[in-house]
């Protein structure tokens, strides 16, 4: 009767679909279904024929497939393993890479012994085609193979764009559920645990609770829980898993039922659940002892993420079929081939590390490959790598690997680790790898970095164990940051000198030494260090050599430092403050090589020794501490600013051939007031402060008048300071004109380093207050109404003298003058010049205007260029006889 009702239907549907096809578009379509298994057969016999590249292979299993089958989910039932007793359906990329995988060769005969049109579940036309197909085939092992089998294709028709694809292929037609109940029921109670709890039936029950599943019923595993409040029973199951013989031991299991209708949505929540395990993208097992064998996951079509590192798997076979696996860790298994992995296409990330295998040639066609870790197996070339065209990520410590060429090809490449390849002696190989950015080669023979001259975006380096005696290669990386090289035999000098002319670059070096130096570092040091460095709790190898690059500390004040010794490792120190601090020692920063500022005022310091050699110093602070001896300092050739004020120092010599001093602050010291004056005209443009409160006092007693020259000739626009005042005595020049004001010099007793002055048309009578004005080579005290000179005696140096329109009468004070070059007396009150006689080095005489009669003092002298005595009472007569006797000079006479 049944039978009867389906053969109705059918010529129902048949007629209706016969409605809307002539039989010649039926027939039509019968012929192109044929042309499409003859085309499948074509495909199968081209990837089981071994003299195809696995390139080739690829693109049909990947792209090609698609002309003939409706999308990569359609399933193919397994026919290729003859001794398969139970049913297993495949997607059909992976039932095409099967194809491949099972055998050496293999040859396809479809004898098509039926085409039909059937209407499926939706009421939609299809072909089912009934085959006899043969397989003649060897398979891997070499054994011959040749079995005949009938299997159905199902292909959908699409009458509208008139297209026909295989929807399914088949020898056992089973649906779907039927199929997963199936796989669900043989999986070992390892992996139900697995992976049923990835899905829930209900609150109170996860899929990993359940031992069986049928259409009716499914079947829980003994627990203590609560029993659920569902409609149960009990069925008796014998566990063969735990003997062999059928009836040897009975359970008894909780068994819920699912044909009642009551438990309908009970029942849907059940394959829903199954559905949702086979569907998962992501998987880890790692660590789990219990792992052997992935054959249960074969069917996991979504995966995309799998970890089964440190597991007893031995053969990833299982996984051939995955094709959409992204994501694969075999770290630490007892897998020996890759083979498997020939089409995973998709695969972007990939460690073996740790594992069996010695072949990666299977992966030469993962054109995607990003990341892949080969370290520690025994690997021993890498032409595989010429295709991995994508990869950016290559870990591979420790292989047999001598040829480092094939990593040529890897442009993308920004991370490669080969260390711990004692064999690798040579980086010439990298030269290409334009966008490489870590590079480790730790505990090789690697001796030479300047084949990596060329790896312009190189970032991190790490060469530590290696024979490399030099950082020549990597001066030009802009954009190198780290250099890791303990171990090595490039020593700390050069990774100092390294450091510095690339500051950017911190050269790691020495590590155990700084952990060593670290542990031993005082509390507070340790403090303050991991504020300046940003340091973790417990620092990092990196964090320590961090340390050693900074170039600030400021500790002023700090009474818990009592000593520099723990800066003994900071090489690139630049700056310290150690004012006001418990040290009585420098002893710690004599190979700060780098200092420039050194700040140590107000502590116990005596003695400079241990900063003799840092000769890069600019600014040095001792004041106010116990130090007598500035000798050390002499070799401090760049000393620009020093201060030692309230010190016991009693001797500026050291300083003297320090060229570049500008700042000299010296306030309360032993040294003596000539010291300081001679130093001043020793250092040209040096501001020396040694008598601050004698000049504070000084300024304060200045009349209003000499304020206003003073500051008007200094351009302050405010109170001057200690500074400022120390300025203005050690001017060189000074002017005053047409101030009325000025009756007194006594001000500039205090400007000792004057060279010049000049002062007119003022009320001044008295010129004493500058004759102990030792250094002055000039004076000009034109138009005033000085009369009495004597003072002048006594300033040795005065190459220029001016006193035109002054009341003087004689020239007694000239006696010692030796060094005068000019003198002009015009307009005075002058008759004789016999005090001249001795003068012998004056150039210029301008006497015009004068009561002088006689010149003959003038004869005896040799250097006289010019003289000028017009409107005087030398006559004509006297002065051609001159003008015989001293034809070089010349005479401005009327």
């Amino acid at each position: 009767m049944r039978e009867l009702f389906v053969f109705l239907g059918v010529l129902l549907t048949l007629n209706t679909f016969g409605q809307g096809l002539s039989r010649d578009e039926i027939a039509d379509f019968k012929a192109e279904g044929e042309e499409l298994i003859n085309y499948l057969e074509f495909t199968l016999n081209a990837i089981g024929d071994n003299e195809l590249s696995p390139k080739e292979k690829d693109i049909i299993i990947s792209e090609s497939f698609l002309k003939m089958f409706r999308d990569d989910k359609v399933q193919v039932e397994d026919d290729l393993d003859a001794s398969r007793e139970t049913v297993t359906n495949k997607d059909v990329q992976a039932y095409l890479k099967d194809v491949d995988f099972f055998f050496k060769t293999a040859h396809f005969t479809f004898n098509i012994l039926s085409i039909d049109v059937q209407i499926d579940e939706n009421n939609k036309p299809f072909l089912l085609c009934n085959i006899l197909r043969t397989l003649d085939a060897i398979d891997i092992k070499g054994d011959s193979i040749s079995n005949d089998q009938q299997r159905f294709v199902e292909i959908e028709l699409d009458s509208d764009r008139r297209d026909l694809k295989i929807a399914s292929i088949y020898t056992t037609k089973l649906n779907e559920n039927e199929e997963n109940i199936r796989w669900w029921n043989l999986l070992s109670q390892t992996w139900k645990d697995i992976l049923g709890t990835r899905a829930v039936v209900s609150d109170s029950i996860s899929f990993s609770d359940i031992m069986i599943v049928d259409k009716d019923y499914f079947i829980l595993k003994p627990t203590a829980s609560e029993i659920p409040e569902l409609s149960k029973d009990t069925l008796s199951f014998l566990d063969t898993e735990k003997d062999t013989t059928a009836y040897a031991s009975i359970y008894t299991y909780d068994t819920i039922w699912l044909n009642d209708s009551i438990q309908i949505k009970q029942k849907e929540s059940v394959f829903k659940a199954l559905n949702k395990i086979l569907e998962i993208s992501d998987l880890n097992l790692s660590g789990n002892s219990e792992i052997t064998e992935l054959e249960p996951i074969s069917k996991l079509s979504n995966l995309r993420t799998l970890d089964i590192s440190f597991t007893q798997v031995q053969d990833i076979y299982p996984l051939r079929n995955l094709t959409k696996l992204h994501t694969l860790n075999c770290a630490n298994t007892f897998i020996k081939s890759v083979d498997p992995l020939i089409y995973s296409m998709e695969l972007a990330i990939l460690n073996l590390s740790n594992s069996g295998i010695s072949n990666i040639e299977p992966l030469s066609n993962l054109s995607n490959l990003r990341i892949l870790d080969i370290s520690n197996t025994e690997i021993d070339n890498l032409k595989a790598g010429l295709g991995m065209l994508s990869l950016e990520d290559l870990k591979m410590r420790n292989t047999l690997v001598t040829d480092l060429a094939p990593l040529n090809s890897l442009l993308t490449l920004n991370y490669l680790d080969i260390s711990d390849n004692e064999q690798i002696e040579s980086l010439e190989d990298l030269q290409q790898l334009s966008q490489l950015k870590v590079l480790y080669c730790n505990n090789t023979t690697v001796n030479n970095l300047e084949p990596l001259s060329t790896l312009e975006k190189l970032e991190t380096l790490y060469c530590e164990n290696t024979e490399i005696i030099s950082l020549e290669g990597l001066e030009l990386l802009a954009n190198l940051k780290k250099v890791y090289c303990d171990n090595s035999l490039l020593g700390r000098q050069k990774a100092i000198k390294f450091m510095k002319e690339h500051p950017n670059i911190l050269v790691v070096y020495e590590s155990k030494q700084l952990q060593m130096w670290w542990d031993e570092l005082p509390e507070r040091w340790k403090v303050i260090f991991a504020n300046i460095a940003e340091l973790d709790s417990i620092p990092t190898k990196e964090q320590l050599h961090k340390i050693t690059t900074i170039k600030e500390i400021n500790i002023a004040g700090d009474n818990l430092i009592k000593s520099l010794l723990p800066l003994e490792k900071l090489k690139n120190l630049q700056n310290l403050n150690a004012s006001n601090t418990p040290i009585s020692s420098l002893d710690g920063i004599g190979e700060a090589r780098e200092m420039r500022v050194l700040n140590f005022s107000n502590t116990k310091v005596q003695h400079l020794y241990s900063i003799e050699s840092l000769n890069l110093i600019e600014e040095l602070d001792l004041s106010s501490c116990l130090v007598k001896d500035l000798s050390p300092l002499n070799k401090l050739v760049n000393l620009k600013h020093l201060s030692i004020d309230n010190t016991e120092v009693n001797n500026l010599k050291a300083l003297e051939k320090l060229q570049n001093l500008r700042y000299l602050s010296a306030d309360n010291t032993k040294i003596d007031t000539q010291q300081f004056e001679d130093f001043i005209e020793l250092k040209k443009g040096i501001l020396l402060i040694y008598q601050s409160k004698e000049l504070i006092s000084w300024w304060t007693n200045l009349s209003p008048s000499w304020k206003a020259i003073f500051t008007d000739h200094m351009h302050w626009t405010q109170k001057p300071n200690v500074e400022s005042l120390h300025k203005l005595i050690q001017i060189r020049s000074l002017e005053i004109k047409e101030n009325r004001l000025v009756n007194s010099l006594s001000p500039l007793a205090k400007l000792k380093h004057l060279r010049k002055i000049k002062i007119n048309d003022t009320k001044i009578t008295d010129v004493s207050p500058i004759k102990n004005l030792s250094y002055l080579r000039e004076v000009d005290f034109s138009r005033n109404p000085i009369s009495e000179l004597s003072s002048l005696q006594y300033l040795t140096n005065l190459e220029f003298i001016y006193l035109n329109n002054t009341p003087i009468n004689n020239l007694k004070w000239l006696i010692g003058l030796s060094q005068l070059k000019i003198l002009d007396i015009s307009g005075t009150e002058i008759k004789n010049l016999k005090e001249l006689n001795n003068v012998i080095h004056l150039e210029k005489l301008i006497a015009y205007n004068t009561k002088i009669s006689n010149i003959k003092p003038l004869e005896g002298l040799p250097d006289l260029i010019l003289l000028k005595i017009y409107n005087s009472k030398v006559s004509a007569k006297k002065i051609a006889s001159f003008k015989q006797k001293n034809p070089k000079c010349a005479i401005d006479f009327y």
